[in-house]
């Protein structure tokens, strides 16, 4: 607004690096410009963003205020204005100038808080929350592959548990342990072994007769000592070796054998030896299939006087619990082991490698269980910092929403000001 005999014009909002040609450029169609003062920092020298134009006839300070409001985008400037009286111009310049750069500084602070809050809304927020998902499903991949390690340890943990029981052995020290086995167990194996076999002395008795009465009718073989290795165990007990090693060819090589690799060998028993075994449950064998035989003819027929079919019965199930105590699944690992060193290495081996499988399997279920909770931990700490993420921007949009309410109020306000001077 023009005061009565003003010929200045204020212009303001400038841009810094503004200068006097370019404000007479701009006015050139009005012409009679007298004087151009643009107020200046006097340390970087760069305009304030306001001036004041002084026109040769107030007429011609009009039609500037006229142009000047035109061409706003050309300047930037806020408020123009014209009065009478100098100083008072000077005066209304201060408190828009310092406007002016107040705004300016906190143009500065809103555009940077605004770049902030895009740089978290657009990217910092989505990324923490992408985190979050990422180690969240890597909790469950995680979590997957803990129960799958978990079921292969307790897997191998049973099977190793199961092949110490077998061997009667807790696992502390595989080949100390196995050999304490073989040296207890197998005599206690002999003495239930031969036990069983000495009730088969009825058997054998009832054996001898119906062989003894077919070689009287001239059926059958003309051996007059059937079994004579089974028999000399009923009759001897489980005697030493080199004892019974006259009643076969095999039994003679046997010991032979024995003698030349054994130092002990005069100390071998029957049943200790697993050549004299052998050829103990081939007789039992051989029994046993003779009474089989028998209780199918008595099924077929009545008894001929001599035993009845339930007594046959009760003969073949003494031979047969001789025969699996003598070979029975519950004593082949104890009589694998006994029979052979290299037998006894490869046992605790196997014993070795699967204590080793058992060791690997826990570690890496305990890997993956420490590995579980450090993802766990990542996104719970991914969650926190979105929802602190989350309570910034909230903050931040509202104190931007607060201040651009308030710079907008002052505008007016001092816009208002200024125009009714």
């Amino acid at each position: 607004m023009l005061g009565k005999k003003s010929r200045q014009v204020f212009i303001g909002g400038l841009a810094p690096d503004t200068k006097e040609e370019d404000l007479r450029k701009a006015l050139a169609d009005v012409g009679g410009i007298s004087d151009v003062t643009l107020w200046k920092d006097p340390e970087s020298g760069r305009t304030k963003g306001a001036g004041k134009i002084k026109f040769e006839t107030e007429e011609l300070a009009k039609q500037a205020v006229q142009a000047l409001r035109a061409s706003r985008g050309s300047f930037s400037y806020a408020t123009v204005f014209t009065d009478a009286n100098p100083g008072e111009i000077d005066v209304q310049y201060d408190r828009a100038s310092q406007w002016l750069v107040s705004r300016q500084k906190l143009q500065t602070d809103l555009d940077e808080a605004a770049r902030s809050l895009l740089q978290r809304v657009r990217y910092d927020l989505p990324a923490v929350k992408n985190q979050e998902q990422t180690c969240q499903k890597q909790v469950q991949e995680t979590e997957s592959r803990q129960r799958e390690a978990s079921r292969q340890e307790s897997e191998t943990t049973k099977k190793l548990q199961d092949m110490c029981d077998a061997h009667h052995i807790s696992g502390a020290d595989f080949m100390v342990e196995l050999q304490s086995y073989v040296n207890t167990a197998i005599p206690r194996f002999q003495e239930n072994a031969s036990s069983k076999v000495l009730s088969c002395a009825e058997a054998l008795e009832f054996y001898t007769s119906i062989t003894k009465s077919l070689r009287e009718k001239g059926v059958g073989q003309e051996d007059e000592n059937p079994l004579p290795v089974l028999r000399h165990l009923l009759a001897n007990g489980n005697a030493l070796l080199k004892d019974a090693a006259h009643l076969s060819e095999e039994l003679q090589q046997e010991w032979k054998k024995l003698q030349e690799h054994c130092q002990d060998a005069g100390n071998v028993r029957m049943l200790g030896n697993a050549r004299t075994r052998f050829l103990v449950v081939d007789d039992l064998l051989e029994l046993e299939t003779f009474l089989s035989q028998t209780c199918w003819q008595l099924e077929d027929r009545s008894s001929d006087g001599q035993l009845s079919l339930d007594e046959v019965k009760a003969l073949h199930s003494s031979v047969a619990a001789a025969l699996e105590a003598l070979r029975g699944r519950d004593v082949q690992p104890l009589l694998a082991l006994h029979c052979s060193p290299t037998a006894l290495q490869n046992c605790a081996a196997k014993l070795s490698a699967q204590k080793a499988l058992c060791a690997r399997n826990a570690e890496r279920s305990a890997a993956l269980k420490e590995l579980k909770a450090s993802f766990a931990a990542e996104a719970e700490q991914c969650s926190k910092s979105a929802q602190a993420l989350a309570a910034q921007v909230r903050e931040q949009r509202a104190w931007l929403e607060a201040e651009m309410s308030r710079v907008t109020k002052y505008k007016v306000s001092l816009v208002g000001e200024i125009n009714a001077v």
